[in-house]
């Protein structure tokens, strides 16, 4: 991972914190937070694809990915 990435990461993982205290505590636009968040994973995940020469690599990040995107949804 390079330096660029380590921040992306950074923010992503602040973004996803704010977001579960924002429907923590019932804030009605966190679903602007959540769909900048899933747009940040995206682009964070692409910023591998030139990096992953196998589906085994690519394939963890697909699940990596998931998991943290749906991960909000296990504790509705």
């Amino acid at each position: 991972m390079n330096k660029q990435q380590i921040e992306m990461l950074r923010s992503l993982i602040r973004g996803e914190i704010e977001a579960a205290l924002q429907n923590e505590n019932g804030y009605i636009w966190s679903f602007e937070q959540e769909k900048s968040n899933d747009q940040g994973w995206e682009t964070f995940i692409d910023s591998f694809n030139f990096r992953i020469s196998t589906t085994i690599g690519s394939d963890l990040l697909d699940a990596f990915h998931d998991r943290a995107i749906n991960s909000k949804n296990k504790d509705d």
